[in-house]
């Protein structure tokens, strides 16, 4: 997308009006129905977020959070970016159901992978992939392995620049 529209990423006027753009997009998307592009309204906007913001305020685990969302997380993502009432009704069709996740481990016997978010496990290390049972993380563990110990030192990265960053800003006060 950069590539595509350099205009878009080289001015913040413009890159928060695609921000806003993706937003109502999207909102209207969850009013019609159609969960599908309104979940990939919510991806673009929370990428271009990221790239507004240098991406101090978007963490990798942020996105990979919208990447996997359920429909009931991502009609909360855009009842909180919008101002007026029109999700309301919507709210409440989805008020009773639970918040689901998906099962990294490509063999997992349930149906679609699919499990209530709150019984997933996440891997300790990584924090981003999570699991139905500990029995599919130990049969994933061999294909996740080496992103596992990748994706841990980025964080451990990310979580050095945030510390220097915050002490720089209380040093600036």
């Amino acid at each position: 997308m950069l590539e595509k529209y350099p205009e878009v990423f080289e001015s913040p006027s413009k890159l928060k009006w695609a921000i806003s753009f993706y937003h109502s997009r999207g909102t209207q998307d969850v009013i019609d129905g159609n969960m599908k592009r309104a979940h990939h309204a919510a991806i673009c906007a929370t990428l271009m977020n990221g790239y507004l913001s240098n991406s101090s305020d978007v963490s990798p685990m942020k996105i990979w959070d919208i990447v996997q969302a359920d429909n009931k997380t991502i009609l909360t993502y855009f009842r909180k970016r919008t101002s007026c009432s029109c999700l309301d009704e919507k709210r409440k069709e989805y008020k009773g159901v639970k918040k689901t996740g998906k099962c990294c481990n490509d063999q997992c016997p349930l149906p679609e992978r699919v499990a209530e978010r709150s019984s997933l496990l996440y891997c300790t290390a990584c924090k981003l992939v999570q699991y139905c049972s500990a029995e599919c993380q130990k049969a994933h563990w061999k294909y996740h392995k080496h992103r596992c110990t990748n994706i841990a030192k980025l964080n451990s990265v990310d979580d050095e620049l945030q510390k220097i960053a915050q002490a720089r800003s209380n040093t600036l006060l």
